[in-house]
């Protein structure tokens, strides 16, 4: 078996930055832009186009088990081509759709698709891969997540205004379908399956035995889901979710009620996703020396004085600010959200632990764009989306802070992947 290969196991993070980088562009930081120019173009409300992101975001509630059951039955080669497939669909839709209803179907495959060329798929990829070095290894990869405003969703608002939306779109489509069919001759399911190691490092014969791919995860399904840190990992990263999606989309109309213009709005998020870029790799540094607990700590305390800063701003530079220090942490969220059930069910618990637990965290988070409708309806401003936010966050800390350690892995695996602490 050899030891080294710096070319296929490397080019797994390349792959898995390249989708959350998609993921920041259609579902993140890019959504707030693909409804404002959707409605130029159709005259629909963006009220409306945000609120029925609700119901596809239930799609992706159920595209989150789906996806997971696929990645068990048909591998992750199969999983992570298909959501690139469903991406350029969606897309595609909205090149050619006029409506209300054209627009939820293409959010609908939109969430579908992430679920399935990101996250559970995409996170699976790294843990057969880089089992050891998961920390470092996705605060690497989840910077593409708030890369994305500074590159491709600047490239959709420039696009978009020069040469029309529809025009955009379908360069979106062209892109994803071109990148499926280089997924079918890229992807292998683990190292083990080309002759290589996990982390491309040597390993003893005790984490030979407890690093091994077997055909069923160790764990039952009660083993995994009754336990009191299971209840609060999905309602503390289940709120977290909610508030970390509602904040990158609610921020361009913030920095819109500044009197700035859309491009000008969408240039201060990509100067604050730079401190994401930033948190994500130092928390994916602390999550592998200190534990993912402790920079979950340090994610929310970031969440909590950015949202603070944000709702009290009188200026536009003040929110600037509140958001850059929100997004330190929420540059991290998404790789800490997979890391901590890395770290709690090893390389071969993590797929059936995620296709259950963040299946339910991730039904908190397909509220959020209703929350941001009803927010502004309500009360009339964006800034009070961020107090909503901060409300949200701070009953998270809560969460958080009564997880407790799980007792069912051996004490040989507690040792090879580290415990939640």
């Amino acid at each position: 078996m050899k030891k080294k290969s710096f070319a296929l196991g490397y080019s797994y993070i390349l792959e898995s930055w390249i989708g959350w980088l998609m993921y920041g562009t259609l579902i993140s930081g890019g959504l707030s832009t693909m409804v404002n120019y959707y409605s130029s173009e159709t005259g629909v409300a963006t009220g409306s186009l945000f609120s029925t992101n609700t119901m596809a975001g239930f799609v992706g509630v159920a595209a989150t088990f789906v996806c997971m059951e696929l990645v068990r039955k048909l591998g992750k080669r199969f999983t992570l081509t298909f959501g690139c497939l469903l991406a350029s669909a969606s897309c595609f839709i909205l090149s050619v759709g006029h409506s209300l209803g054209a627009w939820i179907l293409a959010c609908c495959v939109i969430q579908f698709a992430s679920q399935a060329f990101c996250f559970g798929p995409g996170n699976s990829l790294i843990a057969a891969w880089w089992p050891r070095k998961k920390g470092t290894v996705l605060g690497i990869t989840t910077t593409g997540l708030v890369f994305a405003p500074l590159t491709t969703v600047m490239f959709m608002s420039n696009y978009s205004a020069a040469h029309g939306f529809p025009a955009t779109m379908r360069i979106m489509a062209l892109v994803f379908l071109v990148y499926a069919l280089i997924h079918i001759v890229w992807i292998k399911e683990n190292p083990e399956s080309v002759g290589l190691l996990p982390d491309n490092t040597p390993i003893t014969e005790a984490e030979r035995s407890a690093l091994a791919p077997v055909k069923e995860c160790p764990y039952t399904t009660r083993e995994i889901l009754f336990s009191r840190a299971s209840i609060f990992y999905v309602l503390g990263f289940g709120i977290l979710n909610m508030a970390t999606t509602g904040g990158a989309v609610a921020s361009v109309p913030y920095f819109m009620e500044f009197g700035v213009d859309n491009s000008v709005a969408l240039s201060y998020q990509g100067i604050c996703n730079i401190a994401g870029i930033v948190g994500s790799v130092v928390l994916g540094i602390i999550d592998e020396k200190m534990g993912p607990k402790k920079a979950t700590y340090i994610c929310v305390a970031s969440y909590l004085v950015g949202f603070l800063l944000m709702t009290i701003a009188q200026s536009p530079m003040i929110g600037v600010v509140g958001f850059a220090v929100h997004m330190f942490g929420g540059g991290a969220f998404a790789n800490l959200v997979g890391s901590i059930l890395i770290s709690r069910f090893g390389r071969n618990g993590y797929d059936k632990a995620w296709k259950i637990l963040y299946t339910m965290a991730n039904t908190l988070r397909a509220f959020c764009y209703l929350a941001i409708a009803q927010v502004v309806a309500v009360l009339g401003s964006y800034h009070n989306v961020y107090l909503f936010w901060f409300i949200c966050t701070a009953i998270a800390l809560v969460c958080v802070f009564f997880m407790s350690q799980f007792h069912i892995r051996p004490s040989y695996c507690r040792k090879i992947v580290g415990d939640f602490n």
